[in-house]
């Protein structure tokens, strides 16, 4: 007897372990210092409401789209995130981050949990975990996160333990609807809940045999009742009707085929469309695999409304990237109560287990879980090390540094100050990303072109936020209708290169500064005489810097044409990380650029041992044996890259001038051809075409 109580402390102290090292490694993913974009227009939208007891109802912050009207239903997160910040400062953001996610997770896991398979639910929640983290931000999104958690929580609780929790419902979402836009996702949840309900009910399925726990009769009705009070509960917001049905109007911008943002938004991408396949991708790629395998191992006891709920988030998943978590977070609590249903099902016959008996012996299956248990602790304490030591950041090539503080790779804290400390006046122009620190920095003296909320600027506005950095007669204009005197453009942020390089050139605008993060460039009058002969100094950056700032500087240099000076930073950024794939192929691309063709080629070679996925990095393989004459193996690089990636453009574009270098006429008009299929506006492949068939005719 008391060997067997003491058998039973062992295993429940190695359980409890486990989960604590899950926890442990759900704190390590949500403890990082600050990177957010928009983190920072919250916080002075936050710090406008509480100083003016006022929530804004139009536009205060942009000399663009001033007056506009402004549906911010993220003001109880600024109002409550500015606080914070007044007395904790940016490390209170931080824990407010990591006590929100840290809750949101402890809630379902708990959902399917058992004490017998805990280690299922470990398993799984690790997956789901490492998959949302992209998400870990100091976000409304996070409070999201958090409510729905403790929505499943509690219809769980009510469908199978009768708890009535649900109460509380209506209250939440009230909070809910004044935190973030997504709020419509708790009426849906408690919808699809009761449509799933009534189906179970009133007509049942031939396949679905789990109705024991099926909410039915006044259990029902209850629940509808409190779902008709989530409705109303929508209306209690500063806009009324119109907040209500602000997701509704959003979800007509950023939820459609023709999703203007998603040109240079990687968040709105179509998520089966981002190359190269980012690590949030692969994982909810498994979790998506596994949610089906185990949708199929219980389908007899599949809980109906969860799949429903399920199905609509995976829906939301597919339109977006940034929908990836809410449909983990759904997806989660589904795998485990299948698996912990399905599992004991499963019969084995006599043979099997006498071999499980002559394999484990009397006893021996609970030794296997423990050594299993044990392996898995060991497993996500290596991972939690990893993540405290950054490794895993700079391995996933994510620019975040574990614990607290604030990414000065982020932010144009430094180029902030030269504006100031120099007086400079004026509208000024600045891309979206640094638009919400420019808030913060500048309000109210100097407003901004452009920041990070998409419900203020409509797609036309944005369509010329766009057009203006890639199209120089547009940016003339929006320059003389704006008279903009200063450029602030964060040179780490993609999207900026072509505008960075045109001021650069452009005997109108001198680059006054620039640093690891920023350039500011001023327009070339007499007002700014002092401060342009002041910039045409050599700003020399200090030697040293981080693996990430060596990237970011050598990104510039190369923009602007300073070729040395690029090579030099990407060669210490792999210095200090060897395993470095963009920096070994940026530098093979100023190799190729320089005309070292052999040194290039080693160059992206390196970068395709550490990934073999890479599209640019094939790309730019096969225009180094292009250069070289070897046509043969430009071909063979064109293929490969074409087979990870068929949609790529101007790999079918290259491959025609390989052809036609070959003479191949035919099969050159033939890639140039679809190359502009997928391009319309493809003018380089559309000039090649027309020159091949001109060609062609002057032969006849």
């Amino acid at each position: 007897m008391a060997k067997e109580t003491k058998e039973k402390r062992l295993d429940v102290t190695i359980r409890r372990i486990t989960v604590f090292f899950l926890f442990a490694l759900v704190f390590a993913l949500t403890c990082h210092i600050l990177t957010d974009f928009d983190i920072w227009w919250h916080l002075r939208a936050g710090k406008y409401i509480v100083e003016n007891q006022h929530i804004p109802k139009a536009d205060i912050f942009s000399y663009t789209a001033a007056g506009r009207p402004w549906i911010d239903l993220q003001w109880l997160f600024q109002a409550l995130s500015f606080s914070i910040y007044e007395v904790l400062g940016v490390n209170g953001l931080i824990i407010l981050r990591i006590i929100v996610l840290l809750f949101a997770f402890i809630f379902l896991f708990q959902i399917g949990y058992r004490k017998s398979n805990f280690l299922i639910s470990v398993l799984c929640f690790i997956l789901g975990v490492v998959a949302v983290s992209s998400r870990f931000h100091e976000r409304p999104e996070i409070f999201t996160f958090l409510f729905i958690a403790i929505y499943l929580f509690i219809l769980h609780k009510y469908k199978y333990e009768d708890r009535n929790y649900i109460w509380i419902l209506p209250i939440l979402q009230v909070l809910w609807v004044n935190m973030h836009g997504l709020f419509i996702l708790g009426p849906g949840i408690v919808f699809a809940y009761l449509l799933g309900e009534v189906v179970s009910w009133k007509v049942g399925f031939p396949f679905f045999s789990n109705n024991e726990f099926t909410i039915r009769g006044k259990r029902f009705y209850k629940l509808l009742l409190v779902s008709v009070s989530m409705i109303v509960a929508c209306f209690i917001n500063p806009y009324g009707l119109k907040g209500a049905l602000f997701p509704f109007v959003l979800f007509t911008r950023i939820g459609t085929s023709t999703n203007i943002y998603a040109q240079s938004i990687i968040e709105f991408q179509r998520t089966f469309s981002v190359h190269p396949v980012p690590y949030d991708v692969f994982y909810y790629k498994i979790v998506l695999l596994l949610s089906l395998v185990t949708f199929l191992l219980n389908i007899k006891r599949t809980d109906f409304s969860r799949l429903l709920i399920c199905i609509a988030f995976l829906y939301l998943s597919l339109l977006a990237r940034r929908n990836i978590a809410i449909f983990i977070m759904a997806a989660l609590p589904f795998m485990v109560s299948n698996l912990n249903e399905a599992l004991p099902s499963f019969k084995l016959t006599r043979r099997g287990k006498q071999l499980l008996a002559n394999s484990f012996g009397i006893g021996r299956s609970l030794l296997a879980q423990r050594w299993a248990a044990i392996v898995l602790i060991l497993f996500m304490g290596w991972s939690i090390w990893n993540i405290a030591s950054n490794k895993f950041y700079i391995r996933m090539r994510v620019p975040v540094s574990w614990g607290f503080g604030v990414n000065e790779l982020f932010y144009p804290r430094r180029a902030c100050d030269f504006v100031e400390e120099n007086g400079i006046s004026g509208p000024i122009f600045n891309n979206l990303g640094a638009g919400g620190y420019l808030i913060w920095r500048f309000y109210p003296s100097r407003k901004v072109f452009i920041d990070g909320r998409l419900e203020v600027y409509d797609t036309t506005h944005y369509a010329l936020y766009q057009r203006t950095l890639s199209d120089e007669e547009v940016w003339k204009q929006v320059v003389n209708h704006y008279d903009i005197n200063c450029v602030i453009l964060s040179h780490i942020l993609p999207g900026n290169s072509d505008m960075i390089r045109r001021l650069y050139a452009d005997k109108n605008w001198k680059l006054v500064y620039y640093d690891d993060v920023a350039a500011i460039f001023l327009r070339d009058t007499q007002r700014n005489r002092r401060i342009i002969e002041m910039g045409e100094q050599d700003h020399s950056l200090p030697e040293g810097g981080t693996y990430f700032s060596s990237l970011y500087r050598g990104d510039f240099f190369s923009i602007i044409g300073l070729t040395d000076r690029a090579i030099k930073e990407y060669r210490r950024a792999i210095d200090f990380y060897p395993r470095c794939v963009v920096g070994h192929n940026n530098l093979g691309n100023l190799y190729l650029e320089k005309g070292w063709n052999e040194k290039a080629l080693e160059q992206f070679k390196q970068a395709l041992k550490e990934d073999t996925g890479l599209v640019e990095v094939y790309n730019n393989i096969g225009l180094a044996y292009l250069n070289l004459g070897r046509y043969e193996e430009a071909i063979a690089a064109y293929t490969k890259g074409l087979k990870i990636s068929p949609e790529t453009p101007q790999l079918y574009l290259n491959l025609g001038v390989v052809y036609e270098k070959q003479g191949l006429i035919e099969k050159a008009i033939e890639e140039y051809g679809r190359a502009l299929a997928l391009r319309p506006n493809y003018e380089k492949a559309r000039k090649n075409i027309e020159e091949l068939l001109q060609r062609r005719q002057n032969e006849k």
